[in-house]
């Protein structure tokens, strides 16, 4: 990030004292996926108590293929699922080994996911998926229970 020459502060630095200056707090950063990149103390304080993210599956195959799911809980309560599969198959496909792809759940919807896989929802859905990179039984399941979400390619 670019320094300012006189104080030797980042342009965000120097935006965030002019906020804090003003008696005002500090715009959040927020990535892509929508998760909070500056925390508050208490945001930070509940981060330390429950995980935020957890790798669901990461399966490595004899031929190179790879696959790899990974969970977010959002400081809203919602799920975001993030998959990579470096395959062989992508490459004849897209032109590309990499194919990525996500799943977005609303919080009410990641409360229904929790009446299904239970309270504790990353250890659910380890358990559930076992290590099987397989996404459509998941998909089944959500569905049967009537579970919605929004499917991402990119």
């Amino acid at each position: 990030m670019k320094k300012e020459k006189s104080t030797g502060e980042t342009w965000k630095e120097l935006i965030d004292r002019a906020f804090i200056d003003a008696g005002l707090q500090p715009p959040k950063t927020v990535d892509r996926r929508g998760f909070v990149v500056r925390l508050t103390n208490h945001q930070k304080e509940a981060a330390k108590k429950e995980p935020r993210e957890c790798e669901i599956y990461h399966v490595e195959k004899k031929n190179g293929d790879w696959f790899c799911l990974t969970a977010y809980l959002r400081a809203d309560g919602s799920l975001y699922l993030e998959g990579r599969d470096f395959t062989e198959l992508a490459k004849q496909m897209f032109g590309d080994e990499e194919y990525e792809y996500a799943y977005s759940f609303s919080k009410t919807e990641t409360e229904k996911l929790k009446a299904v896989f239970g309270e504790d929802l990353f250890k659910g859905l380890v358990a559930f998926f076992d290590g099987n990179p397989d996404n459509h039984p998941f998909l089944d399941k959500c569905e049967e229970a009537g579970i919605q979400y929004e499917r991402i390619h990119y």
